[in-house]
C-alpha cells in the first residue's frame, strides 16, 4: 500500500508540475511572440551579411506554441513556412540566458528557412528529398540540421551535445561551407538529392566527396 501511495504521490507531483510548467508558458507566450518578431529582423541580417546569402525580401511566418517535449526549444515547418518557439521552455529561463538562447534558436530554424526558401527559388520539393524510406529521411533530416548548425555558428562542443543527426548533418556540411559558401552547396543538395546505400558513414561520407568534386569542378 505503501508502494502504491508514493507512486501516486510522484505521479501527482510530476501532473502538477507540469501544469505549472505549461502555465507559466501560456503567460509568457504574448510576450515571446513579441521578442520573436522583434528580433527576426536583426537576425535575418546578421545572416546575410556573415554568409553572404539573400533571403530576397521573403520572411518566414512566426509563432510561439507548446511543445510536447521540453527540451525541444524551436522547430521549422517545411509545409507552412513557419517558426515555431516553445514557449515554456524560454518563460523558465532568466533574461540573459533567454536572450542567448532564444537568438540561438533563431538563427538555428531561420537555416531551415533558408534551405526550403532555396527549395521553392530553384523548383524543388521543399523538403528537398523525396521521402522512400524511414532511413532517406533519415539522411534528409540530417542534410537539414547540417545546414542549420552552421547557419547557428554552433561551437563542435555544442554539436557533439545534440542528437546524432545534428552531428552527422554539421560533419558533412561543415567543411563543404568552410569551402564553397553556404548557398552553392545548398543549391547544390536541394538539385541534387543523396542516393544512399543504407550505411550512414558511407552514405555521409561518400554524399560529401560528390559535392566536394562537383563544386570543385565549378571553380
Amino acid at each position: 500500500m505503501g508502494g502504491r501511495n508514493l507512486l501516486l504521490s510522484l505521479a501527482a507531483g510530476a501532473g502538477l508540475a507540469w501544469s505549472v510548467y505549461l502555465g507559466n508558458g501560456l503567460l509568457y507566450r504574448k510576450e515571446l511572440l513579441q521578442e520573436v518578431q522583434r528580433k527576426m529582423p536583426a537576425v535575418m541580417q546578421n545572416l546575410e551579411e556573415d554568409f553572404a546569402i539573400d533571403f530576397e525580401g521573403e520572411k518566414p511566418k512566426e509563432g510561439a506554441m507548446f511543445f510536447p517535449f521540453p527540451l525541444l526549444l524551436g522547430m521549422y515547418s517545411f509545409q507552412d513556412n513557419a517558426i515555431e518557439i516553445d514557449a515554456p521552455a524560454f518563460a523558465w529561463k532568466d533574461q540573459s540566458e533567454r536572450e542567448e538562447k532564444l537568438e540561438s534558436t533563431l538563427r538555428h530554424e531561420t537555416g531551415h528557412f533558408y534551405h526550403d526558401l532555396r527549395s521553392e527559388k530553384l523548383g524543388r520539393k521543399s523538403d528537398t528529398c523525396a521521402y522512400e524510406s524511414e532511413y532517406t529521411t533519415r539522411f534528409c533530416n540530417l542534410l537539414s540540421e547540417g545546414i542549420s548548425g552552421y547557419l547557428q555558428k554552433v561551437t563542435e562542443a555544442e554539436v557533439n551535445k545534440k542528437f546524432l543527426n545534428h552531428r552527422e548533418g554539421y560533419y558533412l556540411i561543415k567543411p563543404l561551407m568552410d569551402e564553397f559558401g553556404v548557398q552553392p552547396v545548398v543549391d547544390y543538395i536541394v538539385t541534387h538529392p543523396p542516393e544512399v546505400i543504407g550505411n550512414l558513414r558511407d552514405d555521409v561520407l561518400n554524399y560529401q566527396r560528390e559535392i566536394q568534386d562537383a563544386l570543385r569542378e565549378r571553380k
